[in-house]
Order: C-alpha cells, then sequence, then structure tokens
C-alpha cells in the first residue's frame, strides 16, 4: 500500500507519431465535472483518452497535450500504462483569446515526426483501421451526420473521398458528413506553415477543399454535455457513479478517482493493517487509487444461501475485529448528523411529491418527517458494537473466486465520522441487508422503474434470488455476534436515504421511497 510522489513516464526526447491533445478546459463538459480533465470522463467504464490509447498500435509514439488539469491526466497514464512511454507537452494557456487548436499544436511543433496523427480527447473511434492505410498525403477523418445535429460541426460535402464544399457551425446549410478532429499529417512543415499563416485559432482553417477524407462510422462524439449523456444512454446501463467519484474498470485493474485528492490517501490505511482481504498493488497519488483487479467476480453473480453462509464465517475470521474504543459520539454523527447534512443537500427536492407521496407499492406511508421525527437516536448510538468494518458491504463489493474459495473486498469506507479503520458491525450488516432488499448490480444495468401518479409511487428494483432464506442467515450470524437484529433493521431506511441525494434520478427518488417504506414496516 503506497501513496506516490513524483511518479511518472515520460521522455523529452521522443519523437512522436500520434498526438493527443488533452489541453482545453472542456466547458461544455463542466455540467458533468468541472473537477475532471475532460479526457478522464468514463464511457463504458473506461476514460475516453483510455479507449483511444487502446486503439493505437504499440509500435507508434505517442505525445499528450497537456492544459487544464494536466497532472490528472498523467497520474492516470502512470497507473494504467506503467511501461508505455509518453511525450507530455505543456500548453501554457488554454483560457485566453489566443488559446485554441492552433496554439496548443504549436508547443508540439518540434517533437512531431514528419507525419503525424492528431486526436481530440472527446470522442471515442470504435473503428481505427485508418491508423494501417498507407496515406501519402494529408487526410482528415469524417463521419456521416444527422442534419439536425450538423450545427455542432464543421461539415464536408465530399465526392470521391475528397471535399468539394464545407461550412463551419452552420444552421442554414451543411455538408453530410462531420470532421470528427481526427487528422494524419503527412508533411509537418507544409502544415505548420498554412498554420502559421492563419488567422483563426483553431486549425481547421487549413482544411482545404479537394482535401482527402476517410469515412467512419464508429465514431461517438462526447464533446458536449447531451451527447455524452446521449451515448451513455444509449448503452443501456444507468449512470450510478456519485459525484466528485469515478470507477475506471481496465482489463488488470481498478483505478478510482476523487475529486478531493485526500480520499485517495486515507484509503490506504484499511488495506495496511489487513492486506490479506484487500486486493493486491494498492497505490494513490493524488486523486487516484489503483489496485490490481481481483481473481473471481461480484458477490451478486454467485450468492446463495451456502455461499452466503460461506462469506459470513469469513468475514467473522479475517474482517471483524471487535474493538474496545468507544465510539457512540462518533456514531451520533455517523447515524444522525450526516443523515441531516444528507437531507438538507436534496434542498427542494426534498418537498416534490417524488419524495411525499402517500402510498407507495400499496402501502400507505406518512411524511418523512413523520418517520425522521421518531427515530430513536439513542437506541443507534448507544447500542454499538466496535469493530474493523469494511463500511460499505454490499456484494458489488465483494469479489469471490469460488474455485479457490477467495474472498476479496473493494471499495471500503475510508472514513467512519473520524475513525478510519474502526466503525459500527451494526452498519456493515446493515449494508448487507439492504444490498439483499436491492440488488445494485442489477440497478446499475438499468433493470428498475419508478412511476408517480398523483401521490401514488410504484417503484420495481431488483433483489435477490433466495432473499428471504438470504435474510434469516444474516439474522443468525449476527444473533451469534450478540448483535440486535432490530437494529440492524432500523439502519436500512437510513442507507437508503443517506444514498438519495449521491445518486442520479429516478434512482435518488427510488432510494429516497424505499427509505419511507421501510420505516412504515418497521412500525408495523
Amino acid at each position: 500500500m503506497t501513496h506516490l510522489e513524483g511518479m511518472g513516464k515520460s521522455t523529452a526526447n521522443m519523437e512522436i507519431d500520434v498526438l493527443i491533445s488533452t489541453a482545453g478546459v472542456g466547458s461544455r463538459l463542466h455540467k458533468i465535472s468541472p473537477d475532471i480533465n475532460k479526457s478522464l470522463l468514463p464511457y463504458s467504464n473506461k476514460p475516453i483518452i483510455y479507449h483511444i490509447i487502446e486503439k493505437i498500435p504499440h509500435d507508434l509514439r505517442i505525445g499528450i497535450l497537456l492544459g487544464y488539469k494536466s497532472q490528472q491526466v498523467k497520474d492516470f497514464l502512470t497507473f494504467a500504462y506503467p511501461e508505455r512511454k509518453f511525450l507530455y507537452i505543456d500548453v501554457d494557456d488554454w483560457t485566453s483569446s489566443k488559446s485554441g487548436t492552433k496554439y496548443s499544436l504549436m508547443f508540439a511543433r518540434k517533437f512531431l515526426s514528419q507525419s503525424f496523427w492528431y486526436f481530440p480527447c472527446d470522442g471515442i473511434y470504435e473503428d481505427t483501421e485508418f491508423l494501417f492505410e498507407a496515406f501519402v498525403e494529408d487526410v482528415f477523418i469524417v463521419s456521416k451526420i444527422d442534419k439536425d445535429k450538423a450545427f455542432h460541426y464543421l461539415t464536408f460535402k465530399i465526392q470521391k473521398q475528397r471535399i468539394i464544399e464545407q461550412f463551419f457551425k452552420s444552421t442554414i446549410v451543411n455538408g453530410d458528413y462531420a470532421f470528427t478532429g481526427v487528422m494524419k499529417i503527412n508533411n509537418k512543415e507544409d502544415f505548420f506553415s498554412k498554420l502559421e499563416a492563419a488567422e483563426s485559432n483553431e486549425f481547421i482553417s487549413v482544411i482545404l477543399q479537394n482535401s482527402l477524407v476517410y469515412v467512419t462510422d464508429k465514431w461517438k462524439d462526447l464533446g458536449n454535455f447531451e451527447m455524452y449523456q446521449d451515448a451513455i444512454s444509449k448503452m443501456g446501463e444507468f449512470d450510478f457513479s456519485k459525484a466528485g467519484e469515478y470507477t475506471y474498470q481496465l482489463s488488470n485493474k481498478i483505478i478510482k478517482w476523487w475529486a478531493d485528492p485526500k480520499i485517495a490517501r486515507l484509503k490506504l490505511e484499511k488495506p495496511t493493517i489487513k492486506p490479506e482481504v484487500f486486493p493486491k498493488n494498492i497505490q494513490s497519488k493524488n486523486n487516484f487509487l489503483s489496485y490490481d483487479k481481483s481473481l473471481g467476480s461480484p458477490f451478486y453473480e454467485q450468492v446463495n444461501k451456502k455461499n452466503f453462509g460461506t462469506l459470513l464465517l469469513w468475514l467473522k475470521e479475517q474482517l471483524w475485529s471487535p474493538s474496545e474504543i468507544d465510539i457512540r459520539e462518533n456514531l451520533k454523527d455517523f447515524y444522525k448528523n450526516k443523515t441531516v447534512n444528507r437531507i438538507n443537500l436534496l434542498g427542494d427536492k426534498k418537498q416534490t411529491q417524488s419524495y411525499n407521496p402517500k402510498i407507495i407499492n400499496g402501502i400507505e406511508v406518512h411524511s418523512w418527517q413523520f418517520y425522521y421525527e421518531k427515530i430513536d437516536w439513542d437506541f443507534l448510538t448507544q447500542n454499538a458494537k466496535p469493530s474493523f468494518i469494511h463500511g460499505d458491504l454490499q456484494f458489488d463489493n465483494i469479489i469471490y473466486e469460488k474455485s479457490i474459495k477467495k474472498f476479496t473486498l473493494i471499495d471500503w469506507r475510508y472514513d467512519f465520522s473520524g475513525l478510519n479503520s474502526i466503525g459500527d458491525l451494526y452498519y456493515d450488516f446493515a449494508k448487507m441487508l439492504g444490498g439483499i432488499y436491492v440488488n445494485y448490480q442489477e440497478i446499475k444495468k438499468g433493470k428498475f422503474d419508478f412511476s408517480l401518479e398523483k401521490n401514488m409511487v410504484e417503484i420495481k428494483v431488483p433483489s435477490l434470488d433466495e432473499s428471504k432464506g438470504l435474510i434469516l442467515i444474516l439474522e443468525d450470524h449476527a444473533r451469534d455476534l450478540g448483535l440486535d437484529v432490530k437494529k440492524i433493521k432500523a439502519l436500512v431506511p437510513l442507507i437508503f436515504w443517506n444514498m438519495a441525494p449521491l445518486h442520479n434520478e429516478p434512482f435518488a427518488s427510488i432510494c429516497w421511497c424505499l427509505g419511507l417504506m421501510n420505516f412504515e414496516i418497521l412500525e408495523k
């Protein structure tokens, strides 16, 4: 478990064949997150820049134009490609009136091969056969575009793979093909001589009539909020990410990013104490945490009554070490104060019908204030079981390799109201119980439904097969450890309420209503 400083692979003497630009602020994507370089926004659980690099042949040398949030790009690439060298080229201005693709390219001029490829960092190119073509002149990669979207782009009318007309973001007349931003320049000196003479800040001003194009139908533009959201939705997945946090699932490792850099560092403490239950090769640097992908698959895919019993015995032996620390004040902060803060995060949303239904799935419910005022905080905080815990022990965070009966825990909580490794054992049990009620793995696939009609809500969420049997096993193990099952159940609606402000709609409303419904069930 290591916090790395000064990490990175680069060389100042490398002549580059492919230039990827990540320098711009990416303001059109700031609605998603202004805290991250746009090249690191996830698509299919991997950053955009990772998709680009994976398509580039290994014998081509890559340079990265850096500007906004440049260290993030360096840190990610160092974790993702520890053996690969990149040339990092820093642009000194990416915000003023003189900034633009022309200005950025000038910084790379002396490092570029005589012929080179250029990629922007806000697109996915599933078809990169063009990289293997032996073009003997400049070529510009284009894609067929719908007329109603053409005004976003530089578009061309083409004939016999040649540009015959071009239109820049025109709402009146436009071409049938959009420029993807990818180009192959065959004569560097000729290109830069034209670029220097151009009055525009953008290199597209030197694309001339009769230039050669290559048509691809495998381009996804992720360059603005609407296009990015549309591309994500077409994958049939629900964006389960929390604000200020992303998880990247690469072929052999997991890399996590947080807007708050202290989180990655604090995440190192628990694995240092019990390395045998956590992934291998855990490292952090600035905003990132990286660790090896574990053998096996999420426990959601393998859970049954037998395996669940095996898991609980393993957790008792390997994870849950009792502690003598008095954590009652920490519990007051973690259970009560955190809940108040999370409810406040909802703002005006908690006044809407989605958060104030009268009936949920046929069950009559009261207002959320009614349930909040009846919470027995003394019962939750005084009846504690201090222990080393995971802190987010739902089954997506447990990897199981059945052939060797090996469990590995991921996505552990780094802080329990000031405690880095100790927490309330009840919380781990409540997290597991909530994960039996709601299969979060299936939620991430978009397999849920939420409907509101007047003051009636209908929720459909996937739960686990054999859920009743699993709950009985959980309760038996809890009693064996001296836990009060009533408290475990009382924590579940609080967990759902605390989740609501962290997630996107409609899952946020679902979490809130699940809280209301579980509070009502506890009342009976």
